[in-house]
């Protein structure tokens, strides 16, 4: 909002010196915001000829935020190439079959924003806004800034309060014609709220069945026992209170923990269980536990063709020999 007021007036450029100096203090408060508001200022400067003039002042007020650089390098896998965000699962899974999926997703799940999009572009006639929010869009689904795919849904929540800002610095008259867009941007969070009555119940982190299983390790395992298990969030064997060879990769990043070691080995079931041959200075797994999720992320895997792993009287549990 401070950068549409310098926008104009572009004669008086305090506007554009106070907002980029709050936005560069902003990196570690929030990098993806940062980010977006940062390129999105600086686009509007470049393709505006009446605020070229004051590129440098915006360079030059940015410079605070270098001081996040040391954080921001320190960050592990970052930044990854991807053929669409979150891409659904409708056509094959190649190149241009990938981004057409994430394509079908976005259709599916964003078209009430594409149409205010559409809507302030054609009745604002602001250009640059408009061609600079659709190129960072573009850009995000192919350009992964977050650790985890997930994540990148803030660049594109940053995107949509951007666009939500450009549409109310907009005139009283065109701004009141698209308050009722609005309301079709409640649309989608509707139908999510019926699904969440409607399915509440089906989403635990645990059912009835888990439980069971995390009782039962809990009598045929020893307590200090370190346990084998898919690198899920919700193992039952989180709730035993027993030890994780190596458990959800999104907690141990965000403790700080080390685990590549251990994320390698778990790559195939075979170098898991021999870990203690492979790698006896790490704290290698006593049993494996082979339910829903261990299929799953060991597909094709049968435990009964390995010769050092022993059934014991649970069918989902192997001793390790």
């Amino acid at each position: 909002k401070i950068f549409f007021r310098y926008e104009n007036n572009p004669n008086d450029n305090r506007h554009l010196k106070l907002a980029t100096l709050l936005l560069s203090f902003s990196p570690l408060a929030h990098t993806h915001f940062f980010l977006i508001t940062a390129l999105f200022i600086g686009m509007q400067i470049l393709l505006q000829a009446k605020l070229r003039k004051d590129l440098t002042v915006f360079l030059l007020y940015l410079l605070p935020s270098l001081l996040s650089l040391p954080w921001l390098v320190g960050k592990e896998n970052l930044i990854k190439f991807v053929p669409g965000w979150l891409a659904w699962h409708k056509f094959d899974p190649t190149l241009w079959g990938n981004i057409l999926n994430s394509t079908y997703m976005w259709l599916a799940n964003a078209w009430g924003w594409f149409l205010l999009l559409g809507l302030v572009w054609y009745l604002s006639k602001k250009h640059t806004h408009l061609i600079s929010i659709t190129i960072l869009f573009l850009a995000a689904n192919f350009v992964q800034i977050a650790i985890w795919e997930w994540d990148q849904i803030k660049v594109f929540i940053a995107l949509y309060l951007l666009s939500i800002a450009v549409w109310s610095s907009l005139e009283s008259k065109i701004s009141l014609k698209l308050e009722y867009v609005l309301l079709i941007l409640t649309l989608p969070a509707l139908a999510e709220l019926k699904t969440v009555f409607a399915e509440y119940k089906k989403n635990t982190p645990y059912n009835k069945e888990e439980l069971q299983v995390a009782l039962k390790l809990m009598e045929h395992t020893e307590p200090e026992a370190i346990i084998l298990t898919a690198p899920t969030h919700n193992s039952p064997a989180t709730l035993s209170g027993r030890k994780l060879f190596l458990g959800y990769i999104g907690t141990l990043h965000s403790h700080g923990i080390r685990y590549h070691k251990r994320q390698k080995l778990t790559q195939s079931l075979r170098s898991a269980i021999n870990c203690k041959k492979t790698n006896p200075e790490l704290p290698c797994p006593d049993y494996l536990l082979w339910n829903t999720h261990e299929k799953n992320h060991w597909k094709g895997e049968d435990p009964s063709r390995y010769e050092n792993l022993a059934p014991t009287e649970l069918p989902f549990l192997y001793k390790i020999k």
